[in-house]
């Protein structure tokens, strides 16, 4: 939702750093599920 959120509000001239924000927030999104997956197994 906070990425979401964060590219609402960006500006054109920030598109570059979202650009380079995103695969980071990808990656904690990731670690943070399968973080879950392994304690629910």
């Amino acid at each position: 939702m906070g990425v979401t959120r964060e590219t609402g509000v960006i500006s054109p001239t920030d598109l570059p750093i979202l650009t380079d924000k995103k695969p980071g927030a990808s990656g904690r999104v990731f670690a943070i599920t399968e973080d879950h997956a392994t304690k629910t197994s």
